[in-house]
């Protein structure tokens, strides 16, 4: 980086819900470290949990956590908003870069500090009246912000409404991904996965995938729906399928009640190398804004599938996977894993050197990234 350029580069703290390997975060770490390296900006992060991503927020800029997330039930909104302030005020940023509405409380930190916000959403509506149930947004939330940006229309739209935003800038930033390293972790050795009887799973025999906590929103019953119906066909889960996690009765059920063709990685780093070896990814979500993991598998030659009605973003998967109709549902995922033909098209599809050309264009982003950089930059100097 130039020093002149260096010297002058607006500091943003970038705010993430915790520092664990889950969509919204590490793409939030990405982005920042494509916009330090691009574009000159200085980074300082702030987390209201910790987790293993330490080190790669530690690389982008100074971390500080505030351990006010939302699974330490005598933190409030009111006292994780203190908490924000406490931090915002060691270390104040010329900008607030806020990375999805779970973390609402600190656009009202900044506000009360006169700290510019740009507010990343990566919720869709539903979600949002979860969070107000949870009381993680306040009712009235409606804060003052320098810029909204989302991964597609119908995220800005929803945020929108609920924020009550008529006037604020907005910026459209898809999944973006660093394919060179993401092709590079894809060639380590996959992670041992294992059934609920302790057998392991042989990766070369091709398993149906999912990726993601084993939560009623990311459709875990579903995909053990589907893997229970296909006895002959191996499932992987990508992640842990612990209990308790979300007891919503149709996950416990489904997690009580393992079928042995049904594989589970626990908690990985090893989720490219997962993924490469897989042979689709079913995204068994009922409500996914813009999973990471469709473009990650995509970019890795990995058809996938999803069901439209959970998306926000669905460009991606209009043009290099499938998408399902109708309702989120464990037939819809059975189409796909019946379907040979369609299947090896997607794959051979998937490799063609025009495809991946596309793909590579429109996951690097290199526009959106340049507006959002302006973006930050722009509420730095107010």
């Amino acid at each position: 980086m130039d020093a002149a350029i260096a010297r002058t580069a607006p500091q943003i703290g970038l705010v993430v819900h915790a520092l664990e390997r889950t969509g919204a975060p590490i793409a939030a770490l990405r982005l920042a470290d494509i916009l330090a390296r691009r574009h000159g900006l200085d980074f300082s992060v702030f987390a209201k949990e910790g987790g293993r991503l330490r080190d790669m927020a530690a690389a982008i800029g100074p971390v500080r956590v505030t351990q006010s997330g939302p699974h330490r039930p005598h933190i409030g909104y009111r006292d994780a908003l203190h908490r924000a302030v406490t931090a915002l005020s060691a270390a104040p940023p010329d900008a607030l870069y806020v990375h999805s509405l779970a973390c609402a409380e600190w656009c009202e930190a900044a506000e009360l500090l006169d700290i510019p916000v740009v507010l990343h959403v990566h919720e869709l509506a539903p979600l949002m009246a979860e969070l107000t149930r949870a009381g993680r947004i306040p009712q009235a939330f409606s804060p003052k912000l320098s810029g909204l940006v989302g991964p597609s229309e119908q995220n800005l739209r929803d945020a929108r409404r609920r924020l009550k935003s008529t006037s604020t800038p907005e910026l459209i930033v898809p999944s973006v991904i660093d394919v060179n390293a993401l092709r590079e972790a894809a060639a380590l050795a996959p992670p041992a996965a294992r059934n609920g009887l302790g057998d392991a799973l042989d990766w070369n025999s091709a398993p149906f995938a999912m990726c993601g906590a084993p939560t009623h929103d990311k459709g875990v019953d579903l995909f053990i729906a589907a893997a229970r119906q296909r006895p002959d066909q191996p499932f992987v889960w990508i992640g842990a399928l612990q209990e308790g996690l979300d007891d919503h009765p149709a996950v416990a059920a489904a997690l009580a009640e393992r079928p042995p063709n049904l594989y589970a990685t626990g908690r990985t780093s090893r989720v490219a190398a997962a993924l490469a070896r897989s042979r689709a990814l079913l995204l068994s979500s009922r409500a996914d804004s813009n999973p990471l993991v469709l473009a990650e598998a995509m970019a890795l030659g990995v058809p996938v599938a999803a069901h439209a009605r959970a998306l926000g973003a669905t460009e991606l998967v209009e043009r290099f996977g499938r998408l399902l109709d109708g309702r989120p549902d464990a037939a819809g995922l059975l189409e796909v894993v019946d379907d040979a033909d369609g299947l090896a098209r997607m794959t051979a599809g998937l490799t063609e050197p025009k495809t991946l050309a596309a793909m590579d264009k429109q996951l690097g982003a290199e526009n959106a990234l340049a507006d959002l950089a302006k973006m930050l930059r722009g509420a730095a100097a107010r």
